[in-house]
């Protein structure tokens, strides 16, 4: 039987895992998005280079602030605005079109993407160190 202390109801875990996968899509997503971002002539070679490192170091930025805001209470409600500034920062990059703007929402989206697998495994952490 699980520890009531680290129980999480099945529904809180499918969450996790869809905000985990949320949050990692970029892996996937980001190749095709900045070959579009090129194909269409809004960014040359070296400014895709700008976009990717600036949404790397984002990422890297918002694991970090993730550790430290997701404690606590205050997990959900930065869980779930982080998902709505990803979604937000990534529709906005299909209206950009000055390279500076493109830089800086895909690092805004690169942190927002950081804070989600942080949640994912603060939800599913204490599951897998105590199954029972």
């Amino acid at each position: 039987m699980a520890n009531e202390e680290n129980f999480q109801s099945g529904r809180t875990i499918a969450l996790a895992l869809a905000i985990g996968a949320g949050g990692t899509l970029v892996v996937g997503i980001q190749p095709l998005l900045l070959e579009t971002l090129l194909t269409q002539g809004r960014l040359n070679a070296s400014q895709l280079g700008w976009v990717a490192t600036a949404e790397v170091l984002g990422m890297a930025l918002g694991v970090l602030l993730g550790t430290r805001m997701l404690s606590g209470r205050k997990g959900r409600p930065i869980a779930a605005a982080a998902g709505l500034i990803m979604a937000v920062s990534n529709l906005a990059t299909l209206f950009a079109n000055e390279p500076l703007l493109i830089v800086c929402i895909r690092a805004l989206t690169g942190a927002a993407e950081g804070v989600l697998p942080r949640k994912f495994l603060a939800v599913l952490l204490p599951i897998f160190r105590n199954p029972y």
